[in-house]
């Protein structure tokens, strides 16, 4: 990962913006370089033709140096990069303007890029306070920015409101769906009253808020849905300042949204029909399932708090399909704990784009109420949707006012026995039998598009976190209703076990021997795969591959790399079947192993390896680290790659993180049957392939790989005492590190190149400090 050197195109100093004459002040810089864009404050000093002051693009205050010549200006500072210094210099010619623009050069890695420099504003500076306080700090003043929370029929939701009070008037805005609706209302003394209309299902809804303004600095009173005649409670506080600007919208109705960050442990399934199980979401405690294989039941046992809004937390058992198919089920709740269970739990019956909180999914839903619905989200992160099933009359969908009613907790209304979920193209349509008649039809039915594969299951939630809630599915059948479905579900997608190895090339055969050898103290192999390459080997499963340099190679020194799984046979009719081009066989290697390759969305080559079926114990006592636990290459969209490493192969999110607030520039993605990861080393040059202007060495700090460290204080310490540490930097052509650092994912690193500039990092398997960003979503590696 290596955050230290890839925060090089974030290691840009300010210049000056105004007139020759005056360079001095606080500076914003925003740079690109490679690619790569970032920002930093900067504060320079001009005094006569001199330039000093300081600038600091990570956390740490830079001293600068620099000249004025008339209306050019340079200046610079020196960073490093495993301990070997790196000088950034930024040149511009001053105009009239009220900023600076002109270009930056890496001077050791040849690398340049652009940068504009902006004053910054009296509030950035140091001791200033960042703005005004949005909204008002005594509740009698009704103007500014607030969060409603509101809790009505046993739903809860938040939104922000944005209220203006003029006289006895109030207008504004509140932003319940993603959608400014605009607000009206009064004040009568300590009165206030106001309103917005909405839509439910296409009917008009208005929503009318009434308090009594007191001396907190909150406001509470009630809210009523006039259409319905439901009323619920909910408080007003003031949004901080830093909500302001473009808040994120709350979820808009039903329960609130559940937090987008989740920890995704894939679990082997139950057995029968589903492969495997999972929390999607938060749920505590955790989530079980179990599979009787006498009488084909299911039992599902989950906390989570609910399925709705923005997000889902609940307990899922599934397997993956593509082309039409259906999942009928009878479902059953377990008696209920007094005055524990919630009538809103839910036991569904499920079809889902992803394992993502957020995907885009449809499925039944049984309450624990018996309220039955059709609820799907139309896209990722979208609102939650419903059509209501009424018992009463089975055929048609309820108005609007019916709906709300059944949905009503405190009414228990007769839930169907059984229930099937059918998908037809982009058609999804609920079919129930009540009482174990023919399924038939609601009228309940949608149009939502399911890329493939998809996600069938199914899953439930308690509506409470912390209590557990038990429902049993019975006489459960998945069945294919057109040839792409049969297909598919003939082939599963094998385990892919962990990572085997990287392949590289080499320019130099002997220092790279010798690197690999006596620096990593990898055991040197033939290569059963071609006979032109060499094995280091650092177990009897993890390698890296050396290849000569071909003809034409410019400055990529990467040729793939590649994952161990159960059966490569299996998995390349498994692509196949997805659609995604393949060979037509497996290849097969001298020591009997099996391998086949593909590309993936931004043509990288990735190669899928069968293990031999005898193969023998390896030992390597001098390799500095046994497992290559992550490695990583050089990606321009990570939507595209998702499409082959998440949707296709199941891989799931583990960490991500930026240099610069708001932007992603690594993104880790866990291999789904191991804890060995993928990380996309995200530019943001538009395309695919290696930038123009992008340098060997900048191009080896993206594509690397990792070796797990339990300390690599440790690691070093041994590099030193051994002598190898000198020795790397004697074959790399630079001075190597002589001290570890702490990653922006909170994880001790240590790096070291190869002699072809391909980056080798030691890592710890724990972090030891908070992870900036985001936080890990799925188990550590451990040895």
């Amino acid at each position: 990962m290596m955050k230290r050197l890839l925060a090089i195109s974030a290691f840009l100093l300010a210049s000056s913006a105004y007139a020759a004459p005056n360079l001095t002040g606080q500076w914003t810089i925003h740079q690109s370089i490679a690619g790569n864009e970032s920002d930093q404050p900067c504060n320079l000093v001009a005094a006569g033709n001199k330039i000093t002051g300081s600038c600091k693009p990570q956390d740490k205050e830079l001293p600068v140096t620099g000249t004025v010549d008339g209306n050019k200006v340079t200046w610079q500072y020196q960073s490093e990069y495993n301990g070997s210094p790196l000088t950034l210099v930024y040149t511009a010619t001053l105009g009239d303007s009220s900023k600076i623009a002109g270009t930056v050069e890496v001077k050791e890695f040849g690398i340049t890029g652009d940068f504009t420099a902006v004053t910054s504003s009296a509030t950035s500076q140091p001791g200033q306070a960042a703005a005004g306080q949005s909204g008002s700090g005594q509740v009698s003043a009704v103007t500014g920015q607030w969060t409603i929370h509101q809790s009505i029929a046993g739903n809860e939701s938040d939104q922000p409101c944005n209220l203006v009070a003029a006289g006895n008037k109030i207008t504004g805005s509140c932003k319940p769906q993603d959608k400014e609706l605009p607000v009206t209302g009064t004040v009568d003394g300590n009165k206030v009253t106001w309103q917005y209309q909405s839509e439910y299902n296409g009917s008009p809804l208005t929503l009318i808020y009434t308090a009594t303004l007191g001396d907190s600095g909150k406001i509470a009173g009630t809210v009523e849905v006039k259409e319905f005649g439901i009323t619920g409670d909910f408080t007003a506080v003031t949004s901080s300042a830093s909500s302001q600007s473009g808040p994120a919208p709350a979820g808009p109705s039903g329960l609130g949204d559940v937090a987008s960050e989740q920890f995704l442990v894939v679990q082997a399934g139950p057995g029968g029909i589903f492969k495997n199980q999972a929390d999607v979401g938060k749920a505590n405690p955790a989530g079980t399932a179990s599979f009787d294989a006498k009488s084909g039941v299911y039992t599902i046992e989950s906390a989570g708090m609910n399925l709705w809004n923005k997000t889902d937390a609940f307990h899922m058992i599934w397997k993956k399909v593509s082309g039409d198919a259906s999942l009928t089920s009878d479902i059953e709740f377990a008696a209920p704990t007094p005055g524990k269970s919630d009538p809103h739990r839910k036991a569904v019956v499920m079809f889902r784009q992803t394992l993502d909180v957020d995907s885009a999914t449809a499925y039944v839903a049984v309450h624990g109420s018996g309220y039955t619905a059709l609820q799907y989200r139309p896209g990722k992160g979208a609102l939650t949707q419903e059509i209501a099933f009424d018992p009463d009359s089975p055929n048609t969908n309820p108005t609007p006012s019916r709906a709300a009613s059944l949905a009503d907790p405190r009414n228990h209304v007769a839930a169907p026995k059984i229930v099937r979920l059918e998908k037809r193209g982009d058609t999804i349509t609920l079919f129930v039998s009540m009482k174990g008649e023919p399924l038939h039809p609601t009228g309940a039915s949608i149009k939502l598009h399911f890329g493939e594969p998809f996600y069938v299951g199914l899953g439930v939630a308690s509506h409470h976190d912390g209590q557990l809630e038990k429902a049993v599915f019975s006489h459960v059948e998945l069945k294919p209703l057109n040839a792409a479905a049969s297909a598919y579900l003939a082939v599963e997608r094998p385990k892919i076990t962990g990572l085997s190895h990287l392949t590289v090339f080499t320019s130099n055969p002997e220092a790279t021997d010798h690197f690999y050898r006596e620096v990593i103290g990898a055991v040197k192999l033939s290569d059963p795969e071609n006979p032109l390459g060499v094995r280091y080997a650092l177990s009897d499963t993890q390698f890296i591959e050396v290849l000569p340099l071909p003809a034409g190679a410019g400055v990529n020194r990467l040729d793939h790399s590649a994952w161990n799984t159960e059966n490569a046979e299996q998995l390349r009719r498994y692509l196949a079947a997805n659609n995604w081009k393949t060979p037509e066989k497996v290849e097969k290697g001298s020591d009997g192993s099996h391998w086949f390759e593909v590309l993936d969305p931004e043509g990288n080559k990735v190669q899928f390896v069968q293990l031999p079926p005898h193969s023998k114990p390896l030992v390597a006592p001098d390799v500095m680290g046994h497992h290559i636990i992550h490695i990583g290459f050089l990606v321009h969209s990570r939507d595209a790659e998702d499409k082959f490493y998440r949707t296709l192969l199941d891989f799931r999110p583990y960490w991500w993180g930026g240099r610069n607030k708001g932007k992603v520039d690594w993104v880790s993605e866990q291999s789904p049957d191991s804890t060995d990861w993928l990380e996309y080393m995200l530019i943001s040059d538009p395309g695919t392939g290696i930038p123009a202007n992008m340098s060997k060495m900048y191009l080896g700090v993206l594509d690397h790989f990792s070796i797990g460290e339990n300390s690599v204080d440790d690691t070093l310490t041994k590099l030193k005492e051994s002598g190898r540490l000198a020795k790397a930097g004697r074959l790399a052509g630079m001075p190597a590190s002589d001290g570890t650092q702490v990653g922006l994912d909170g994880k001790g690193q240590l790096n070291l190149f190869d002699p072809d500039w391909i980056r080798v990092e030691f890592m710890n398997f724990h972090h030891t400090s908070e992870p900036c960003c985001s936080p890990f979503t799925a188990p550590d590696p451990s040895k």
